[in-house]
Order: structure tokens, then C-alpha cells, then sequence
């Protein structure tokens, strides 16, 4: 999807996103240590997610707040946040039902990004004005930090698996 380029770092944040809820399936399905993919998750969420929704939150706001659909669209970005936030406190708090919490997360997420690529940012794109699309631009790519691309053990790929002795 074309996205323009002042709402790029957030897509590319997506993508890393979508990397998550897919290493948390492949986890999953391949019955890795459920305690391997809850500190995966707890790490992505403390270091990339939390500062990718209070971006969201921060710069997006104003151009939705301006009509009704708009503020649709950011009452359920907010939402949604919220969710996340007691999904993970959840998550840190019991480890009762971990496979059944993570996958819910990982649904979740795929979920919301979805929304957000599909729905939130055309509305954005379309309702901003080129001097306001350039300021979103020029915070976020301020407080853009690159992704982790790696995490060991990589317990969604099938070695990782075979290397725990399980299968």
C-alpha cells in the first residue's frame, strides 16, 4: 500500500509489528516455550509498542478530531491502546491460560494494524492539510527508533523447536 511518506516510520513500525503477531502464531503452532514468546512479547511491548502508540497519540489527534468519522476512527485507535495496555498487564501479572493470552494478543495486534493501515492513516492522509502532514512528518521521524530484528532464541522457527527437544 502507498503511504505517504511523512506516516512511513509508523508503517514500517507496523511491519514490525506484523513480524511479532507472526513469530507469536509460529511460537504457538510449534509449541515452543510459552515462557520464551510471553518475554518476546513483554520485550517488544516495553521497548517498540508502548512508544508506537504514544506517537500515534501524540501527533494524530488534532486531524482526527475535526470530524465525526475522524473522532470514530480515534476513539477506536484509543481503544484499542487501552486494550493492549491490560492485555499485557494481564500477561505480566498470571501466567494462567499464557498460550490463550498470547494468542489473543497476537490476533489483536494483527487486528489493529489492520484498522490502522487500512482505515485511520487514509483518513489521515486525506484530511490533513500538506503543512500538517509535513509537521506529523517531521515529529515522527524524530522520535522514530528502529525495530529489534533480532531475538534469540528464535523459538518460531522449527530448529529452535527441534533444539528444545520438543516437536
Amino acid at each position: 500500500m502507498k503511504r505517504d511518506p511523512n506516516l512511513r516510520t509508523l508503517s514500517w513500525e507496523h511491519h514490525e509489528g506484523l513480524v511479532l503477531t507472526f513469530r507469536i502464531e509460529q511460537g504457538l503452532r510449534k509449541k515452543s516455550d510459552v515462557e520464551l514468546v510471553r518475554a518476546y512479547v513483554l520485550d517488544m511491548w516495553d521497548e517498540e509498542l508502548t512508544h508506537h502508540f504514544w506517537q500515534e497519540e501524540q501527533i494524530l489527534p488534532p486531524v482526527l478530531n475535526r470530524t465525526e468519522d475522524g473522532k470514530a476512527l480515534l476513539s477506536k485507535m484509543i481503544e484499542d491502546h487501552e486494550q493492549f495496555h491490560r492485555m499485557i498487564s494481564d500477561i505480566r501479572k498470571s501466567k494462567d491460560k499464557m498460550e490463550e493470552k498470547l494468542g489473543h494478543f497476537g490476533k489483536s495486534l494483527n487486528a489493529h494494524i489492520r484498522f490502522e493501515e487500512r482505515q485511520l492513516f487514509p483518513f489521515v492522509e486525506e484530511h490533513s492539510g500538506k503543512n500538517e502532514i509535513l509537521r506529523i512528518g517531521e515529529f515522527l521521524h524524530e522520535q522514530h527508533r528502529s525495530g529489534k530484528k533480532c531475538w534469540e532464541p528464535a523459538f518460531w522457527r522449527q530448529e529452535a523447536v527441534a533444539m528444545s527437544g520438543e516437536q
